[in-house]
């Protein structure tokens, strides 16, 4: 990784297939496609996902890119309005670690209206 890149996981509308990639990411491929276990819960109202922490892992399927801190911030002015925050995982990907950045819900409990994915897999609208 360069100094000035940073690596994140998304797993909701940032995914290549989704509507934000090409808004934030696109060409940037990810360098990770796959399911971990992670401490947090994946949830979703249908358009939008959210990660929650749990004191137990749940498989979540993410995409990890390397990008630049001016990507990474663009970003920011996406996920903060809704009440989302970075946080800093290590992942461990083809037999390495990597210091990685989440976005995560700022509160415990999701809203109103957002179900659990038990499969940890967000498309849009399901």
């Amino acid at each position: 990784m360069e100094s000035n890149s940073v690596y994140l996981a998304v797993y909701g509308t940032l995914k290549v297939d989704e509507r934000n990639y090409p808004l934030y990411l696109a060409p940037i491929r990810p360098i990770y496609q796959g399911k971990l276990n992670l401490n947090y819960q994946l949830y979703s109202n249908t358009d939008y996902p959210m990660l929650v922490p749990s004191k137990s892992p749940h498989s979540i399927v993410l995409e990890v890119f390397e990008i630049s801190h001016t990507i990474l911030e663009k970003i920011d002015g996406l996920e903060e309005p809704y009440e989302y925050h970075r946080e800093q995982i290590s992942l461990n990907i083809d037999g390495k670690t990597h210091s990685v950045e989440i976005y995560v819900y700022n509160h415990p409990i999701p809203p109103k209206g957002f179900h659990l994915l038990d499969h940890g897999e967000f498309k849009n609208g399901i």
